[in-house]
């Protein structure tokens, strides 16, 4: 798989973090955006490496990859300046308002620094998945376990124990499970469905599905995160539901 990536570049803010080409060629074309380099031949790209390329081709403010700028008009209302000489073309209208709608556009906010934020709220709307530079599989993060919350039916969650004997051996064995489960940590926070009264001996409960949506987003497998809902069935359609996206 041809892939444009540098190493140099992993410790800025998306790390590295890598997209499909195609992906982000669907996002610009249903957006109306102005693709900002050419990434003809290729199949993935780690995003930082596209971030730098783009402040690199924006410095040279050659027609083809111009810098988008902000500017204000005399109504104070952010406005785009034209991506290229002449009249506007529809792509660039379309980034333009797409750059009015957004608040956190500032003047003199450079092309670079534009496009962050259009990867960011592209990640955060679903719109591109980040990828593993290594298994180019989809890179969770912890904030999918609350996120999905809302979303999965809700039934009697598991006790303790059940919890303890679904998912030993996955990222804590039975002991560690235990001790986390008294001390909750903050990524299984989310997770916990009752509270439990531990003088009544009443247990916690827990929902298994978002426990493995924090799990996958702790680089714990999907193949071994499915067998956990072999034994839970009354779980198994909303686990297949909610992991469907982790593996487009």
């Amino acid at each position: 798989m041809k892939m444009l990536f540098d190493e140099r570049l992993s410790g800025r803010g998306f790390g590295s973090d890598v997209i499909s080409v195609s992906s982000l060629k669907k996002l610009i074309e249903t957006k109306g955006y102005l693709m900002p380099v050419d990434l003809q031949n290729y199949e993935v790209a780690q995003v930082e490496y596209l971030l730098d390329r783009i402040a690199n081709n924006a410095s040279g403010q050659s027609t083809e990859h111009a810098a988008a700028r902000i500017s204000r008009n005399q109504t104070t209302e952010p406005q785009l300046a034209a991506m290229c000489a002449g009249m506007e073309s529809e792509a660039s209208k379309s980034f333009r308002n797409h750059i009015i709608s957004a608040p956190h556009f500032l003047d003199g906010a450079s092309a670079a620094d534009q496009w962050r934020a259009i990867f960011r709220d592209a990640f955060g709307a679903g719109e591109l998945l980040s990828l593993d530079c290594i298994s180019f599989l989809p890179v969770a993060k912890p904030a999918p376990a609350a996120e999905v919350k809302a979303e999965v039916e809700t039934k009697q969650g598991l006790t303790k124990g059940a919890v303890i004997g679904a998912f030993n051996g996955l990222n804590f064995d039975r002991d560690q499970w235990a001790r986390a489960l008294a001390n909750v940590p903050k990524w299984l926070i989310d997770c916990r469905l009752s509270q439990g009264s531990p003088g009544r001996k009443v247990s916690a409960t827990w929902n298994p599905v978002l426990i493995a949506v924090a799990l996958y987003g702790k680089k714990i497998p999907i193949r071994k995160l499915d067998a956990v809902f072999i034994s839970l069935k009354d779980w198994a359609d909303e686990w297949r539901e909610v992991s469907a996206t982790f593996r487009d």
